[in-house]
C-alpha cells in the first residue's frame, strides 16, 4: 500500500499508519453533523413547555424533625417564662411567628397540595401542635413562675423575727 492508498483508507474505520480504528471526524463525516444535531435538539427540548414535578418534601423538614425542634423550642420557651414570669411575652411573640408561619405555607395553594399529595395532613398537625405547644408552655411557664414567687414561703417566719 503506498501513501496515496493510506490517505484515501484513513477516511472512515481503519488507521493504516497507526493500526487502530478510529472514528472520523472531518467536516465530510457523519459524526460531524452529531454536534449540531444535538444542539437542535436541546434547543427544541428548551423550547416546548413542560411541567417540572419536584419532591416537595425534600425541601422541607420531616415530620420528626418538626416535632423535635417543636419539643425543643417549647422546652426552652417554658424555661424562660419560668425564670422570669414577664418573658411570657416573648414566648407569646415566638409562637405567633410559627403560627404565622403554619397559616403562610397552608395559603400557598401549590406547596399545601404537593405536601398533602407526598406526606399527608398529619404534616400540618404536626405544624399546628407544636406551634400550640409552644405557646402553652410559655403560658404555662409564666404561671409556675408567678406562683413560685407569691406563694413562696419566707426563709425567716414571722414569729421568730421578732
Amino acid at each position: 500500500m503506498g501513501v496515496d492508498e493510506i490517505e484515501k483508507f484513513h477516511h472512515g474505520t481503519f488507521d493504516a499508519v497507526c493500526g487502530n480504528f478510529a472514528a472520523a471526524s472531518g467536516r465530510g463525516s457523519p459524526f460531524h453533523s452529531l454536534g449540531v444535531m444535538k444542539a437542535f435538539a436541546l434547543f427544541i427540548v428548551l423550547l416546548s413547555p413542560s411541567l417540572a414535578l419536584a419532591e416537595v418534601s425534600d425541601k422541607m423538614p420531616s415530620i420528626s424533625a418538626v416535632l423535635f425542634q417543636g419539643a425543643l423550642v417549647a422546652a426552652l420557651l417554658f424555661v424562660l417564662s419560668w425564670l422570669r414570669w414577664w418573658l411570657v411575652a416573648l414566648g407569646v411573640l415566638v409562637s405567633a411567628f410559627f403560627i404565622i408561619g403554619t397559616i403562610e405555607l397552608w395559603r400557598e395553594t401549590p406547596m399545601r397540595d404537593a405536601l398533602l399529595n407526598e406526606q399527608g395532613s398529619k404534616y400540618f398537625v404536626a405544624l399546628a401542635a407544636t406551634d400550640l405547644l409552644a405557646l402553652a408552655s410559655s403560658i404555662l411557664g409564666s404561671v409556675f413562675s408567678w406562683r413560685r414567687r407569691h406563694h413562696a414561703q419566707p426563709i425567716i417566719p414571722p414569729d421568730a423575727a421578732r
